[in-house]
């Protein structure tokens, strides 16, 4: 319990940020974590430079799933160590949102994910205290995942867009100042 006599953290936030702080390292300081963000850009492109697609995919789903078991196990065997009925609704969706809202970034996921902690446990607190449904918390979720697409969306298209034609017509003929 990380020391604290009555607090509720529990060994799974250490081994959380240990686990977050080697994933960081291993994308940005190795050749696999390299691979796995060409191959996560462009595939075709990674495939032109001879970097096996289908295996990168497979070890990064075979990882995340991986430590997505990890975190199960652990949240299962520590306190209150039961595995009470729907003690994981919506980790996935909330894991989901996790990884949209950071962008890639290691320091933005463990920030968005306390920010998604405060969310849910104040969305508890709402519930107890003020009777406001516990999907308020997953409409949230929502939203920010559809302001986080349009702004993606947003960016995307400002940079494809063509650029706008002149208002002036440009010019046919070379002016006769030219045919001296």
């Amino acid at each position: 319990m990380l020391g604290l006599t009555r607090s509720p953290a529990t060994v799974a936030i250490v081994l959380a940020l240990l686990a977050l702080t080697v994933v960081g390292i291993v994308l940005r300081h190795s050749s696999i974590g390299l691979r796995l963000r060409s191959v996560g850009l462009s595939p075709s492109a990674s495939a032109r430079l001879g970097i096996g697609v289908g295996r990168v995919r497979f070890l990064g789903l075979a990882t995340a799933g991986g430590f997505s078991g990890l975190a199960g196990g652990i949240l299962v065997t520590s306190a209150p160590f039961v595995l009470a009925e729907g003690f994981s609704s919506g980790f996935g969706f909330t894991g989901l949102v996790v990884g949209l809202l950071a962008r890639g970034s290691m320091a933005a996921v463990a920030a968005v994910s306390v920010f998604l902690g405060f969310l849910v446990a104040g969305g508890i607190n709402l519930q107890l205290a003020a009777g406001v449904p516990s999907a308020t918390v997953t409409v949230v979720q929502s939203v920010l995942i559809i302001l986080i697409a349009g702004a993606t969306l947003w960016t995307t298209t400002a940079r494809t867009r063509p650029p706008r034609a002149r208002s002036t017509p440009a010019l046919t003929e070379a002016p006769e100042e030219a045919h001296l």
